[in-house]
């Protein structure tokens, strides 16, 4: 997918921003989440953990995924609460990280304990939490073009 195909999905339009209600006024609460291997071991961006790891996120009981890259130590992602009263950001996390090791069948990856998240209050900081998600790879040095990092994506938008 490239920056203009993932672009026009997450803002078709202007006017009709999928988006558009996000933030404190909403029922809708999102956020960016950073989650980090143990000890930053740089053994996450890989085909098979990148399956896994969207295998788990397919379920849309509690959270959805909205967008996500997988960087060779951390991860990003943008999540919507589906749920409201139902399971807690951290704990659904912590269920994907078990989920995610229990499909990998190995132990492989050890995630760090926790993670950091921030409330995405706005469409403004939505755009600026997805363009800093998109351009991570680029920043870091591992492709020249976003579109080129092959473990990034959206899905799951919030209606």
């Amino acid at each position: 997918m490239d920056d203009d195909e993932i672009n026009r999905t997450l803002f078709p339009r202007r006017k009709n921003l999928i988006f558009r209600n996000v933030g404190a006024a909403s029922d809708v609460k999102m956020y960016f989440v950073t989650v980090c291997s143990k000890h930053r071991v740089p053994n996450i961006a890989r085909e098979i953990v990148h399956d896994a790891l969207r295998c788990a996120w397919l379920d849309r009981r509690h959270w959805m995924v909205c967008g996500y890259v997988i960087m060779p130590d951390h991860l990003h992602l943008i999540v919507a609460q589906v749920s409201r009263g139902g399971v807690s950001l951290r704990k659904w996390i912590g269920w994907w990280k078990r989920e995610s090791l229990i499909e990998l069948g190995d132990r492989s990856i050890v995630w760090q304990k926790g993670c950091w998240e921030t409330r995405i209050r706005n469409e403004e900081m939505f755009a600026q939490k997805w363009e800093y998600i998109r351009d991570n790879p680029v920043r870091r040095g591992l492709v020249k073009h976003a579109s080129d990092w092959p473990f990034m994506g959206t899905f799951n938008t919030p209606r």
